[in-house]
This record gives structure tokens, C-alpha cells and sequence, in this order.
């Protein structure tokens, strides 16, 4: 081959020839074709075909089936434990409920009872210094009754013995009373006094008092 050949040129210390790869020119410049076409950048990934699916592991399935089986369980075991706590705790605020209402219960009727007591002594204290205060009690009784005619007055006896000495005094305070009959009854107290009317009987005695008392402050509950 001539050296003036333009189709060949000798490199410089390379032995041999060559001819120069050659392309399509762009802008003066010598494209070479691409040595490797599948990693050519102009290729389009469009039509590049898709790995194909692995089956699930049945392994893997069964243990997330059990992990899924066990926090439902756990689940159920919590929320049932949690009932059972509130359903304990409501149990025992019931119970202290109650205990409240009987200690309170208790201590209403011990204190009844201390007052009822009190009441009790100064009343009879009371009317062993000042007597004459029953000739007042039975006046008012028998103003009260509705039928003034007969009075039978059943008494004590101690206060049957002074009663009798203070009759004159007692019929002139009952002027309304045609008839009046006192009478000592063993079975009241020394101190005890009913007066009965034909319509009824009103205890005037201590124990009666009290009786009233307790009634009208626990609603007729003895």
C-alpha cells in the first residue's frame, strides 16, 4: 500500500497499518459506532421485560400467620384482664360504699341514743325539782283531747303519790272535765302518766317523751 494512500497513515513507533474506525460525521466531528450495542446509552428501557415473581415461602406465611394468631390472643387476654380489673374495682367501691353507710348508720344511732340519754336525764331531773310542771303536762293533754268529759289519768307510783295530793289543784285546772279518775298503775314507770279520753290515750311519761322523740327523728324507726 503507497504512503500516499489517504485511506492509510503510519503511526509513529507502531508497526503495521491501520484504517481508522469510521461513522457518521456530526459537526465536523467522527462518530465511531458503539463497540457494545447493549449498553448503549440511546437504547430505550421501555421494552426491557420484567423479573418474573417469586412464590411467598410457606415458612414465612405460617410464621406471620402465628405472630398475627398471638397478638390476637394476647389482645383478647389483655382486654378481658382489663374487665375483670374494672369489674373489681366497681365490686369494691360498692363494698366501701356500703361499709360508709353502715359505719355511718351506726354512729347516727349511737349518737341518737347518747342524746336520747342526756334528754332523758335532764327531763327527769327537771321534773323532780319542779313537780308541779306535770299538773301543766296533763292540762295541755286534756285541752288536746277531743272528748273532755271523762279523763281517766293512769300514773306511776311516785307520781301517783303526789298526784293525790295535788287533786284539788288538777280538777280546778280542768274545769271542762265532768269526770276525772286517777289511777295508779303498777305497770308504768314511777314517773309514767297516760291520759286516756274515749278517743284515744297520750303518754306523758319520760319513756313515752323519749319514744316520740326517737320516732320523730328516725322517721318512726325504733
Amino acid at each position: 500500500m503507497s504512503s500516499s494512500d489517504p485511506a492509510a497513515r503510519r503511526v509513529p513507533g507502531v508497526g503495521g497499518e491501520f484504517a481508522p474506525l469510521t461513522g457518521p460525521r456530526i459537526s465536523g466531528t467522527i462518530r465511531g459506532a458503539s463497540v457494545f450495542p447493549d449498553f448503549d446509552g440511546r437504547r430505550s428501557l421501555d421494552g426491557a421485560r420484567p423479573a418474573a415473581e417469586e412464590p411467598p415461602d410457606p415458612r414465612v406465611e405460617a410464621r406471620e400467620a402465628g405472630y398475627a394468631a398471638g397478638f390476637a390472643a394476647g389482645k383478647a387476654a389483655s382486654a378481658a384482664e382489663l374487665a375483670g380489673a374494672a369489674a373489681g374495682f366497681a365490686t369494691a367501691v360498692e363494698e366501701v360504699a356500703q361499709f360508709r353507710s353502715r359505719l355511718v348508720a351506726r354512729y347516727e344511732q349511737e349518737l341518737l341514743e347518747l342524746a336520747l340519754g342526756v334528754a332523758r336525764k335532764v327531763v327527769q331531773r327537771e321534773l323532780a325539782e319542779h313537780p308541779e310542771r306535770w299538773l301543766t303536762m296533763i292540762r295541755e293533754a286534756v285541752l288536746g283531747a277531743l272528748d273532755r268529759e271523762t279523763i281517766r289519768i293512769r300514773v306511776g307510783s311516785v307520781l301517783h303519790r303526789y298526784l293525790v295530793d295535788e287533786l284539788p289543784r288538777l280538777r280546778a285546772m280542768l274545769e271542762d272535765v265532768k269526770e276525772l279518775d286517777l289511777v295508779e298503775d303498777v305497770a308504768l314507770d314511777e314517773t309514767g302518766c297516760v291520759v286516756e279520753s274515749r278517743y284515744g290515750e297520750l303518754d306523758l311519761g319520760v319513756d313515752g317523751q323519749m319514744g316520740a322523740i326517737r320516732a320523730a327523728l328516725t322517721g318512726g324507726d325504733t
